[in-house]
């Protein structure tokens, strides 16, 4: 069983307005779509889009929305809706909470290395969605600052030495902060990190998989999870990675 390839995320959600009422009274509207990808896990499938949005009231500030939602089997894609509510989902997966949980308390703690939660909204899809009655969720959060490294290994090797020596300070700088507030992101990887430049700044996004955390964990290990040095493999030394 698998889902459509086509986009679910179409062009007439740009545009589109969403209110939070939490952490209080804000409305957006949808300006540009960054990315979208599908996903499957225990037969449920989800669609997951990332959007530049815009604050109706202050148009001058933008944002970043992340919107989740339960979509069909593939083959039931253009289905009636009652037949695809069959399939809902009303439960949310728990990596949406869990990256809510975790960007409200680092956010409440004024951690400045990850990006500041905006607000969010958990509601159920109407029967002129994709799955009636399936989970529908968005997340409101600042707009990092920077250029992600998600990015290929050449990318990474095609920057100076003193640049990336300057990316893995600022990591760890950043790691530590978000530790002495009691959280690390345990999904690791290039991809989960915004270094901004100019600044010298690196912020963690994507904090679907927390664990609980002190800052006295840190060892040079962590530039390994993270892709930020090369290796031959996970038992290496630190003299023998390519910094």
């Amino acid at each position: 069983m698998s889902v459509s390839h086509q986009p679910w995320f179409e062009q007439d959600w740009i545009g589109a307005v969403v209110t939070f009422n939490r952490p209080s009274p804000s409305t957006w509207r949808l300006k540009r779509k960054l990315s979208e990808t599908v996903r499957s896990q225990f037969n449920v499938h989800e669609a997951r889009a990332v959007y530049v949005c815009f604050n109706v009231h202050t148009p001058e500030q933008e944002a970043i929305m992340k919107i989740r939602a339960q979509v069909p089997l593939a083959s039931t894609r253009y289905y009636p809706p009652h037949v695809r509510a069959q399939q809902a989902e009303a439960k949310f997966p728990s990596a949406i909470e869990k990256e809510v949980d975790a960007l409200n308390r680092l956010t409440k703690q004024k951690c400045s290395t990850i990006p500041k939660l905006l607000g969010w909204k958990y509601s159920v899809q109407g029967d002129d969605m994709w799955v009636p009655g399936g989970f529908l969720a968005f997340i409101l959060m600042e707009q990092a600052q920077g250029i992600s490294l998600a990015r290929d290994d050449y990318y990474w090797m095609g920057m100076k030495r003193q640049e990336r020596d300057e990316v893995r300070a600022a990591f760890k700088d950043a790691w530590l902060e978000c530790a002495r507030c009691g959280l690390a992101n345990t999904d690791a990887g290039r991809r989960n990190l915004i270094w901004d430049v100019d600044t010298k700044r690196c912020q963690i996004i994507d904090w679907e998989v927390p664990r609980m955390a002190h800052s006295s964990e840190w060892t040079d290990r962590e530039y390994m999870k993270w892709q930020l040095v090369l290796y031959e493999d996970h038992y290496s030394p630190p003299e023998k990675w390519m910094w």
